[in-house]
């Protein structure tokens, strides 16, 4: 396939051909009524293409409008994200030494019951004894002492016990 170059309206042939011309007026007249037509497609032409460019630039403007808020908003939620995780970070830590407080008073609130429950061991024995029931008095005093054994034995308080 040969491409052509663009090629440009050449007058000549026309003045020629209107000069040799019998109707010469007539000849004019045509061209004149060609000239207008190929005018107003060139317009309407014109028109579409400037409405179709001008909707392109402002399509593109838009976009980069928004490519622009975007990346601003971006930048903020960076910063926002930022922002929670040294809160959280610090919260974190906040939570993790009230969950081990929680846990020293929840130990420290067990060893206070075995406490007094190790203290009343005493009169329940002399009760059980008073009542003659010998057997359950042995088995409350070997209960108390291994629960003595096993922790117990160094609060102070219950070495009388």
């Amino acid at each position: 396939m040969k491409v052509r170059a663009a090629s440009r309206f050449d007058s000549l042939p026309h003045v020629v051909h209107i000069l040799t011309s019998k109707d010469r007026e007539g000849k004019v007249q045509f061209l004149k009524e060609q000239s207008d037509l190929v005018e107003d497609v060139v317009d309407e032409v014109v028109h579409v293409y400037h409405h179709g460019f001008n909707k392109a630039i402002q399509n593109y403007s838009q976009i980069l409008r928004l490519f622009s808020e975007s990346a601003e908003s971006i930048s903020v939620l960076k910063v926002d994200v930022a922002d929670a995780k040294k809160l959280l970070g610090s919260h974190n830590k906040q939570l993790h030494q009230l969950w081990y407080r929680s846990l020293t008073l929840r130990h420290a609130l067990a060893l206070l019951d075995q406490i007094e429950s190790v203290s009343k061991v005493p009169a329940r024995i002399e009760k059980l004894i008073a009542d003659k029931q010998y057997y359950a008095a042995v088995q409350l005093q070997v209960q108390s002492m291994l629960v003595l054994e096993r922790g117990l034995q160094v609060v102070g308080a219950l070495q009388d016990v």
